[in-house]
């Protein structure tokens, strides 16, 4: 190797080496400042990995838990922190990716432009690094599959053939478990595999290829024997998982949401274009740029049109974008959520990905200036995604806010879910989180074990415009302790686990009669009055609360204008599930209440040995004079 070409390689591995550690220091677990729950939750499956009920991201059935199942292994081999273990098995991930996928690329300028839009992608593609989303790994794994497909030649032994091809399925089935987009390239992949196939067989012409041939083919059989056991696989991680119904409730689009599909795409590329999506003008100019280069490069090609096609890579990542596009128009998921930018990253990628195929085959002047457009491109979109790191200042890493909890030893936090999870990422062993039991929980059985914590804590941002006296959440009565304080950025205040102690009126129940009145006699001195009109309707029903185990004791507080009837007035129930579940029920007369004048304590109890959701206490009203009522209290007996 002559002295020029050893330089070449050191600055080459210089400058990738440069490019790789600057997007782990800006967009790594540990260093990203716009760090969030959802990536959170990858540190806590990382921190406590259960088998096999994390095979899937927490909560749901979709994003296979790879990642978390390797950093969970790095975790216990080095002791390093979740967030630490992470950051650098899905930055290893994303490396081994790389080098993979530049195997297709001859020039080292064309591998370095790849490098910068791998590892620094513009704003709206970010999530291909996030550890919250697939499209990184899952694009790692397609590229660790197309270089070993590149090893298969018609010379080798049936073995060494098997063995590769294992190797792709396995990487394929992975992949099939982090994304079921995964899917677009498996069919393109076998498409290309039964088309070199074909070829190597020299039977172009498929009318002339006799069908028995391929059954006596090593290759399919274990092709069949992997798609089996994937098949075998995602059934088993999937049958763990939480099942979203949201999800596959309705799966596609009608014509008319795709246009509005459509519509919500080329929106986005208008404000992308014209410099107001998100105020980021680099991202402008790397949409415009993107535009330059793709209309410049096609012209290029043109000329040489056949050395293009000629490159299969080129038509399968070609290919994939566009099939991608496709499913995201047609994807009642992907318009439900707004049409999110995450939803392009593949499209994304794989259209990076066809371009440098193109611009790889060039030479002379056109390469050049080919290569000054691309790296132009890039760099505004480099800037684009890192730019308000430092300005208008320096942002501070969300790991390192996180950090200050470590402060409160072990304890049990619960938030508004978007304050949630990320609380825990520096101390997953210490600090046990859960969203609040009306925000979204992926877990609820972290949810039952912050309340085992020595200390418990709620955070009121986003949540609670202040703290109040007791709360009751997940059917704990939690009662203030101290004075709030800031931690983390957040407000927080110390809660204690109480018995059940809450007192109901009108204003927490609700009601089939609208007559509420002021009655001086009555302890809430505001109360609800229902007669005949109101005939076999609930007078009070609520309010929905969830209780945990315990024996408990409701009365309520009621005036009936007659007392010297035997006939029924109404029934009392406490039920579970919105009504579906009777917990104890009890029927009252109106010669049960000794005077008409007073508000009269009417029991019922009931015990519960886990929790229950959505509990109501209820009066059914079934007489015909006049019942009002003033109040209910709830109490924890046991």
């Amino acid at each position: 190797m002559s002295t020029t070409d050893k330089l070449g390689n050191i600055a080459f591995n210089g400058f990738l080496l440069l490019i790789i550690t600057g997007s782990f220091i800006h967009f790594s677990a540990v260093y990203y400042y716009f760090l969030n729950p959802d990536h959170a939750i990858h540190i806590l499956m990382t921190a406590n990995f259960r088998f096999p009920h994390d095979l899937y991201f927490w909560g749901q059935d979709r994003l296979g838990s790879f990642v978390p199942l390797l950093s969970h292994l790095v975790m216990k081999l080095t002791g390093l922190n979740a967030a630490w273990a992470v950051s650098i098995t899905n930055y290893l991930i994303l490396i081994a990716g790389y080098f993979s996928i530049s195997s297709l690329f001859i020039n080292r300028g064309t591998k370095l432009i790849l490098a910068l839009f791998w590892f620094f992608p513009p704003v709206n593609f970010l999530d291909f690094l996030m550890i919250a989303q697939p499209f990184g790994v899952q694009m790692s794994l397609l590229a660790i599959a197309i270089y070993i497909f590149n090893k298969i030649n018609p010379s080798q032994s049936a073995f060494k053939k098997i063995v590769l091809i294992s190797l792709i399925s396995i990487t394929l089935i992975i992949s099939m478990w982090v994304s079921d987009l995964t899917i677009i390239s498996v069919f393109l992949l076998v498409a290309l595999a039964l088309f070199n196939y074909f070829r190597d067989y020299n039977n172009r012409l498929l009318f002339r290829f006799k069908m028995r041939n391929i059954f006596k083919e090593p290759a399919l059989y274990i092709t069949l024997f992997w798609m089996l056991a994937g098949y075998i696989f995602i059934k088993y991680a999937k049958s763990h998982a939480d099942q979203d119904i949201r999800y596959t409730k309705q799966m596609f689009n009608d014509l008319d949401t795709v246009f509005l599909t459509i519509k919500a795409i080329l929106s986005q590329i208008i404000d992308i274009l014209t410099f107001n999506y998100e105020s980021n003008i680099f991202l402008g100019l790397f949409g415009w740029l993107s535009v330059i280069a793709l209309f410049t490069i096609t012209c290029f090609a043109i000329k040489k049109r056949h050395s293009i096609t000629s490159n299969k890579w080129f038509w399968v990542f070609l290919t994939q974008a566009i099939l991608s596009i496709m499913a995201i128009l047609v994807s009642y998921w992907v318009f439900r959520n707004g049409v999110s930018r995450r939803y392009f990253v593949l499209a994304y990628i794989s259209l990076v990905l066809a371009i440098l195929l193109i611009s790889d085959k060039f030479t002379g002047k056109q390469k050049f200036s080919i290569n000054i457009l691309l790296i132009l491109t890039a760099i505004t979109g480099l800037l684009s995604s890192t730019v308000h790191i430092y300005y208008p200042e320096r942002q501070k890493s969300k790991f390192e806010y996180m950090k200050e909890f470590r402060k409160l030893g072990k304890a049990g936090i619960i938030s508004e879910y978007w304050n949630s999870y990320i609380t825990a990422i520096a101390a997953p062993d210490k600090i046990t989180v859960t969203p609040n039991d009306k925000s979204y929980v992926r877990n609820i059985k972290m949810a039952d074990s912050v309340f085992r914590q020595p200390d418990l804590y709620i955070i009121k941002d986003l949540w609670l415009d202040n703290f109040p006296e007791d709360i009751i959440q997940y059917g704990y009565n939690l009662q203030k302790v101290h004075k709030p304080f800031k931690l983390g950025g957040a407000t927080l205040c110390e809660y204690k686990v109480v018995k059940v102690h809450k007192l109901y009126t009108s204003k927490e129940l609700r009601s089939a009669s609208k007559k509420i009145i002021p009655d001086k006699n009555s302890q809430s001195r505001l109360v609800i009055e229902v007669d005949s009109s109101s005939r076999y309707r609930y007078l009070v029903y609520g309010p929905f609360i969830d209780l945990n185990r315990g024996k408990y004791r409701v009365t309520f507080n009621l005036r009936s204008s007659i007392n010297t009837d035997s006939k029924k007035i109404a029934f009392l129930d406490a039920t579970s599930d919105y009504g579906k579940t009777v917990l104890a029920k009890h029927k009252i007369q109106q010669s049960d209440f000794p005077d008409t004048l007073n508000y009269h304590p009417f029991e019922i109890t009931f015990e519960i040995d886990s929790i229950q959701k959505n509990i109501e206490f209820r009066v059914y009203y079934v007489g015909k004079d006049k019942l009002w009522f003033d109040s209910l209290e709830l109490l924890q007996i046991e």
